[in-house]
């Protein structure tokens, strides 16, 4: 039951990461495009690191 839940738990996990990560943006919709979009990609790599490394290291058969 729980492995059936785990995939829709994490994508729920994830983007309540990204919300609060983002909320502690100053002023992002004040930003130019370009630093907009660096800043967010920088907080998906710094939010999807952590989360790519535990399932390479923990669920490698």
């Amino acid at each position: 039951m729980l492995s059936f839940l785990m995939p829709f738990l994490f994508r729920v996990l994830l983007v309540m990461v990204v919300y609060e990560l983002m909320r502690h943006v100053p002023s992002y919709y004040d930003m130019p495009r370009r630093r907009r979009a660096l800043t967010f990609g920088g907080i998906l790599a710094v939010t999807l690191l952590p989360f790519g490394l535990a399932l390479a290291l923990f669920h490698l058969p």
